[in-house]
């Protein structure tokens, strides 16, 4: 999907690498380097549960809990 977001971008001349991407946070945190290799710029964290997310924050208690990963991952 990527790839053809990039191609409509060209064929409107756009700029592909101006495209921001958002993508939901990976269950395993060692794929954000990945996403932002595919050029995600932007991950969500769910605060309520959906299908298919593992990662969930409930509340302020556990957005606190997440302040190590977000300093870990904050320059990738």
């Amino acid at each position: 999907m990527l790839t053809i977001a990039r191609e409509a971008a060209r064929a409107h001349d756009g700029d592909p690498e101006a495209l921001e991407i958002t993508a939901s946070l990976p269950d395993d945190l060692e794929d954000i380097p990945r996403l932002k290799g595919l050029g995600v710029s932007r991950l969500l964290v769910p605060v309520t549960p959906m299908a298919g997310m593992g990662n969930t924050i409930r509340g302020p208690e556990e957005a606190l809990a997440w302040k190590q990963h977000i300093e870990r991952f904050a320059d990738v």
